[in-house]
Parts: C-alpha cells; structure tokens; sequence
C-alpha cells in the first residue's frame, strides 16, 4: 500500500496537469474530425478500410473496428508525441530535483508516468469511442445502434496498443539521448517499420490487431463474393473506379486465443515501462553520460587543476567610481557578417564529424547519380539529414532560456530574425545543392523552381514552429510526416521538393512557395509575441 499510494498520486497529478494544456484539446479534437474523412460515404470515390472494391455496410461492428484500426495505427504516431514530455518537463520546472530529494523509488516514478501517459490516451479512446457513435449515426446505413459491438474493437485492438505506446513514451525519456529529436526520429523510423510489417507481412501477433480482423473480414467476403482473392486490403486510402460495393460483416468472434494475445501486449507495455526504471537516473546530471555534461565536467575538472592556494592574503582593492558612456536613443547594429557567423556556429554546434561525412556522401552522390534517383531517392534523403539543425531555429532562445539576454539586443525582430532565417537557408541550400545542380545542368527548369521551393520553405516552416510552439517537437512531427509521405513515399498532394513529375507537373510544390510568405508571417508574430512576455 506505501508503494501503491505514491504511483497512483503521481499518475493522477500528471493526468491532470495534461488535460488542461490547449495542446491535449487540439490533438483529440484534430484525430475526431480525420475520423470523419476516414469514414466515406458509399457513393465517395475512395475507400480507407476496405478489400478491393469491397466495404463493410456501417453497422456498429464495421464503424467500431474501423475506427479502432485508424486509432492503433495512424493514430500511434502523434500519440507518442502527445504524451512524451513528462520526464522532460519535471526536469525543467525543476519538479524532478524535488522528486529526487523524496524516498520516491525510481519504478514508482516510472511506472506513475507509463500510467499518467496511459489515462491521457485512454481519454483519446474514449473521444474516438464517441465519434464512432456519432458517425454511425451521421452515416445512418444501419440503424441498429449496439453499444458493446462499438465498444469492443476498442477494448481489445485500442487499448493494447495504446499502453505499448504510453511504455515507450517513457522509456525514450529515461534515456537522455533519446529523450529529444533524436528519438523523435528513431520512434519515427520504428512506426514505419512497424506498419511496412503488420500492414504487409500481417503476422498473427501483431500489434496493431490487422490480422484477426483481416481473417475475419475476408471469411465473411468470402462467402458473399467466392470469387474474392485474399490479400487485397487496404487502410489508408485508395481510389476506386465504380462504386464502392458493401457486404454485411458483424465483427471479430473474439476468442480465448485471441485475447490473450492482445493481453500479452499489454503485458508487454508493463514490462518496458518496468525496464525503463533501471535506466532512470533520478535527475541526477552526473549520471546522464551527455555530451555537454561531460565537457562540461572536464572543463571545470581543468580549472580546478590550475587553482592554487596563494602563499598569503592579498589587500582588497580599492575602487574609484567612474563614468559609464551614455546610451544613445539608437543603438549601433552589430555587423550583419558577423551575425550571420554566430548563427551558424550555434545552430552547427556539437555536430560531429561524421555528421558531416555523410552529408557529404549524400550531397556527392546527388551529384553523381541518375537525375531520376537523385530527386526521388537522394534529395529527400539530403533534406531529412539536418533535421536536428532546422528543429533549432525559432525556440533555441525559450529552450535554454536565454530570451532575456538576446532579446535585449538590438532590433530583435527586424534584424536578427532575417539573419536567423537566412542561416536555415543556407544549411537547406548546401545540403541539397548535389541535387541542385544535377538539375541545373540537366536544365530542367521547372524541376529547379520545386528545388528552389524546398530551399526556402523548410527553414520557413522551422522557423514559423519553433517561434510559435517554442519547442522543437512541432516542427520535427510535421515536417516528418510531409517529408514520408510527400518526399519518400511520393504522394503529389505534399511533395513540396518536386520529388516525383507527378507533382512538378500539377504544379504541387507552387502552393508551398506561396505558404512560405504566412509562415513568415506567423514567424514574425511567434517572435513578437516572445519579446513581450
């Protein structure tokens, strides 16, 4: 009960210091509307869950599964960005330090927070719980409302993912490498592995719940249509020539088998959250191996060594008062040169040199490789590298709280956010220019014009984010996404580089150069808004 009593405390004061921020509110309210578009009509030309041709008529069973299946897999992705700030936050308004001063065991501290980050998506569950019920409504295919058919998928394809979710959030934030933008990208990497396997290779214990109800869907098509060839699923979605056909499926017969394999996932979930203890330093700094702490620590390691006791007391000196020189009404702007440098250097800082190595292999091999490669395959891949540089630009100031001492500079807003603008054109400009200037010797006009668009809308939209949000994590989950699915995975709709002619030729990235001008505008706002508070 003394250990029961601290977890629960700390789980239920971390629940509610969340639900109150806007953020909470936007992120529920944003995945509630997609839900709408997830959910067409029949006489819509697309289909987001369906096999073929084929969807389920929109009784209870189809919406529910439909909606539990959109939120274990798209939805896992801002998830974890919705509740990975916790550990960070108690370290920052220096919560953490009190925490360390308390008998407070370390498992207690990690497992409170898996269970804070838990109940936060539990209230998105029960959000999306909501809007299945509306929706089924709204659609009005079936009349029937069955509460437990809509409930279900919720409780056993949901949750279970949810809670692995909550576990890893955790987990990343113990360990000090991962708790930033580096582990932003890796969970990135791993939900994209994550769903090229459980939506391509659909194992039977999988994380998402696909391959039960895969099964089950494709039994019941089965027997509508014999003729239906296994294997043609899709989530997502996916244009459809004709009408979209229904058949009646009435859910997954859940079994003994099937949910203990949903509960070994949230055995799992407890498990990493548990693991995440041994990790846990405490908040103590000496025991985070970091970079800056440990030059940090050597550097005033080396001072202390040149200290010597003096052989006796020195007089104190004494002071005459003099004058200081007068401000003038205006103040003298330093050297725009010079500002520029001192961009650079802090936005470079502490990259190593193999940082710099593989920009260059991928600036060389732009340059080197056939036109084709080189913008579908090369130049998305020069544009992901300085993502850690770009996420910098807009919140460094509020970050490590130095908003006072530049901010007090002259014409901060006029002067030194161009400058700071500039730099994150120049770092996009010499990354991509291999690309650059295999598309300039090849003379594809139109091709440079898309190049040119990503060289001023990726640091307009970092700094746009990072002056808004003041953090990093902003600008580093959308231009993710924009990136995977526009650049990589080559959806015209968000190819703002001109990776694909697709796009070139429908005139794609022109859009993104006009939204460069409100993103500086918002950047100018953000801006004025950190001066005055």
């Amino acid at each position: 009960m003394t250990t029961i009593y601290p977890i629960l405390s700390l789980m239920y004061a971390d629940f509610l210091e969340r639900i109150r921020r806007y953020s909470f509110f936007i992120t529920i309210a944003l995945a509630a509307i997609i839900v709408y578009w997830f959910l067409p009509p029949a006489s819509a030309s697309y289909v987001t869950l369906g096999l073929g041709n084929y969807r389920g008529e929109y009784n209870s069973a189809w919406i529910g599964t439909a909606v539990a299946l959109f939120t274990s897999t798209l939805l896992l992705l801002p998830a974890f960005f919705l509740v990975k700030n916790t550990v960070e936050r108690d370290q920052q308004t220096g919560v953490g330090q009190i925490l360390a001063t308390t008998p407070l065991k370390k498992f207690a501290y990690t497992f409170g927070k898996f269970l804070s980050n838990f109940a936060c998506l539990l209230v998105m569950i029960g959000v999306m719980f909501v809007t299945a019920i509306i929706m089924q409504l709204v659609r009005m295919e079936d009349k029937q409302l069955d509460i437990w058919a809509l409930l279900q998928p919720f409780l056993t394809i949901s949750l279970p993912a949810m809670a692995v979710v909550a576990a890893l959030a955790i987990f990343f934030e113990v360990i000090p490498r991962l708790r930033g933008g580096l582990g932003n990208i890796l969970y990135f990497i791993l939900w994209i592995v994550m769903s090229i396997i459980f939506l391509n290779a659909r194992p039977s214990f999988d994380l998402y719940g696909i391959s039960p109800t895969l099964s089950s869907m494709e039994s019941t098509l089965q027997q509508v249509d014999p003729g239906y060839v296994r294997g043609h699923f899709t989530i997502g979605i996916r244009p459809i020539k004709g009408h979209v056909q229904l058949f009646h499926w009435n859910g997954v017969p859940w079994n003994a088998v099937l949910l203990t394999e949903r509960l070994v996932w949230i055995l799992i979930a407890i498990g990493i959250a548990l693991l995440a203890s041994i990790f846990f330093t405490r908040f103590d700094p000496a025991r985070e191996k970091t970079r800056e702490y440990s030059k940090r620590q050597e550097k005033q390691e080396a001072q202390a060594a040149l200290i010597e006791t003096p052989a006796e007391v020195t007089p104190a000196p004494s002071f005459t008062p003099v004058t200081l020189t007068p401000i003038t009404e205006r103040g003298k702007l330093p050297s725009i040169n010079r500002l520029f440098i001192a961009e650079v250097h802090l936005l470079c800082k502490g990259l190593p040199l193999w940082w710099y190595i593989i920009a260059a292999g991928l600036w060389l091999a732009g340059l080197l490789v056939p036109l084709t490669l080189a913008q579908g395959i090369f130049l998305p891949l020069a544009w992901i590298w300085p993502l850690l540089i770009w996420s910098g630009l807009g919140n460094r100031e509020s970050r490590y709280n130095t908003g006072q001492i530049v901010f007090s500079t002259v014409r901060p807003l006029t002067y030194q956010l161009p400058v700071t603008w500039l730099t994150g054109i120049m770092i996009t400009l010499l990354t991509g220019s291999g690309v650059g200037i295999h598309l300039l010797y090849s003379g594809q006009w139109s091709a440079c014009l898309a190049w040119l668009t990503g060289v001023l809308f990726i640091p307009s939209l970092a700094l746009a984010l990072g002056c808004a949000s003041g953090t990093t994590k902003l600008f580093e989950i959308i231009y993710l996404l924009i990136w995977y699915f526009g650049g990589l995975s080559h959806i015209a709709q968000l190819d703002f580089m001109g990776a694909t002619s697709a796009s070139i030729s429908a005139g794609i990235p022109g859009y993104y150069l006009i939204a460069v001008i409100p993103l500086l505008a918002l950047a100018f706002l953000g801006r004025r808004r950190q001066l005055y508070i």
